[in-house]
């Protein structure tokens, strides 16, 4: 990335990269199904298109903090954060059955994904260890927090950021409140 956008002019991601980084997100889209307990039988519709838009985005708003903020690389949880905020914006999963389109899980398929990239991000970082997100992903207060922000509130890009930068083990240890 830095060898690629030092100009002020940005260089659009290579096609090898943004494939690689695309199928990246289809197996994490795969895991987080698996790991959500949604049916075996569920039909999803990806839009390449939608999904695309938002890796080039992610990966503008990467060269903008190293352009702009002299070498300054985005941290781990800023990008997941900012994959997160555009997979809202984007909404690129959709639920094809019509037999699971009226649950309420299937309504916020792209809500709980978002979700899922952020505290997967935490375990990438080791700033939380899996069994505290494995509870709160499982329908918890700070889970349900989050989907209720993600799915209803206007968030922007920068307070996502903020918000996936200061989530770490005590946040998975009080009381909620109204945290959200």
């Amino acid at each position: 990335m830095t060898k690629r956008n030092i100009d002020k002019l940005y260089e659009e991601i290579p096609l090898p990269e943004l494939y690689r980084r695309f199928e990246f997100l289809e197996r994490q889209f795969k895991k987080f199904l698996k790991f959500g307990n949604y049916p075996s039988d569920l039909d999803v519709r990806v839009s390449g298109r939608d999904l695309i838009a938002a890796i080039i985005r992610v990966d503008k708003r990467w060269a903008y903090y190293y352009f702009f903020h002299d070498g300054m690389e985005l941290s781990e949880m800023k990008e997941a954060a900012l994959l997160a905020y555009w997979v809202l914006r984007f909404k690129p999963f959709k639920i094809a059955n019509n037999k699971y389109v009226e649950e309420f899980s299937a309504s916020t398929i792209n809500e709980s994904f978002a979700i899922y990239i952020i505290f997967a991000a935490l375990c990438y970082v080791s700033r939380v260890k899996r069994e505290k997100i494995d509870s709160s992903l499982d329908k918890g207060p700070f889970y349900n927090k989050l989907l209720y922000a993600f799915r209803f509130r206007n968030i922007s890009w920068a307070s996502m950021m903020l918000l996936a930068e200061s989530i770490g083990p005590e946040t998975f240890q009080r009381g909620f409140g109204d945290v959200i």
